[in-house]
């Protein structure tokens, strides 16, 4: 049998649970259906560890590395 990544990461969950927990809020529903289906398809390949975010993305990378921006809080 192929390990999978939730045999070494129990958090992450299948598909089918993830999609439950959509169908469970309006807000989430609203805004999940309002996505392309491409979109929607790699939001739930993130969430359940198929794919992982590119981090290194200028989007993501300008946030994580911008030593000037500092949170207040």
């Amino acid at each position: 049998m192929a390990n999978r990544l939730k045999d070494y990461f129990p958090l992450i969950r299948e598909r089918k649970e993830v999609l439950e927990e959509i169908d469970a809020s309006v807000g989430l529903r609203t805004i999940f259906y309002s996505w392309e289906q491409e979109q929607r398809e790699e939001f739930l390949d993130f969430c359940t560890g198929v794919k992982g975010v590119k981090i290194l993305y200028d989007s993501f990378f300008k946030e994580i590395m911008n030593r000037n921006m500092r949170r207040e809080g």
